[in-house]
């Protein structure tokens, strides 16, 4: 009889270490999906941010480009009006 009881004993043992782990499990379950959201979330924002870089990146070369053109196209008129003061200059004495 003593071996029925502890038998016993241990069969509830198991039995409600069964129920924990099933809980445990279900609680590490919850975890993971939340985790994996946000993992989802973090991967999107990575994504955005990195859109983001790309087309910044790309108007600061265009607006370089630009700011190159204007210089270049100013210095041409610097030099021309340099070059037809110089012709004044001449024709005038």
């Amino acid at each position: 009889m003593i071996l029925s009881q502890q038998f016993q004993d241990k069969i509830e043992q198991e039995l409600i270490e069964k129920r924990q782990l099933k809980h445990n499990m279900g609680v590490m379950q919850i975890y993971q999906e939340q985790l994996e959201k946000e993992r989802n979330n973090e991967r999107t924002l990575r994504l955005k941010l990195e859109v983001e870089y790309m087309t910044m990146t790309r108007n600061h070369e265009e607006e370089v480009g630009l700011r190159l053109q204007f210089e270049k196209k100013l210095n041409k008129l610097n030099a021309d009006f340099c070059e037809l003061d110089i012709k004044y200059a001449r024709t005038v004495q």
